[in-house]
């Protein structure tokens, strides 16, 4: 009489398999903080160049100007026809709100409000925004002289986009 052999794993097989899955994280963990603070800011600096263009493209539609408030303490922006409307709490000026991700871990710094003349050739841009992790080289966000969003790297270190 031969005996059917069960499935599955021992305890033994299953305790060295999750001492090797310990080993390999443990070696991995010191890598894994850079790269999210580059995603943290890449992600940032994406939604706020949205938030640029579409700013833009609402502008040239209502053909008035509008402004993208910036809030560095909450981590967000607020599009609407009036400068200084902020994005902290709901407002009756606020045509867009975006948040950039946790502020507690990405700052910015910069301009507060840019303006988006509705025409091109009337751009009332202001400084950059720059945005900044920790482990991450900074990404700088700000409108070229035509008036569209332009993302590139402060101090170099990011292939995906041109040093400024």
């Amino acid at each position: 009489m031969t005996r059917a052999r069960s499935r599955g794993f021992t305890l033994v097989e299953l305790l060295v398999g999750l001492t090797l899955v310990a080993l390999l994280s443990a070696g991995a963990w010191p890598n894994l903080a850079p790269w999210l603070g580059r995603q943290r800011v890449k992600a940032a600096a994406e939604a706020l160049a949205n938030g640029l263009n579409e700013g833009r493209f609402e502008a040239a539609r209502r053909g008035v100007a509008l402004h993208l408030s910036v809030d560095a303490q909450a981590a967000c922006y607020a599009l609407s026809a009036l400068p200084g409307c902020g994005c902290r709490r709901e407002q009756a000026c606020q045509i867009k709100v975006g948040y950039l991700g946790d502020p507690a871990r990405l700052q910015l710094a910069g301009a507060p409000t840019l303006s988006l003349a509705p025409v091109q050739q009337d751009v009332l841009a202001t400084a950059p925004l720059l945005l900044r992790s920790h482990g991450a080289p900074p990404l700088q966000v700000g409108l070229t002289p035509l008036g569209r969003a332009r993302i590139c790297a402060a101090q170099g270190g990011w292939p995906d986009y041109p040093r400024c």
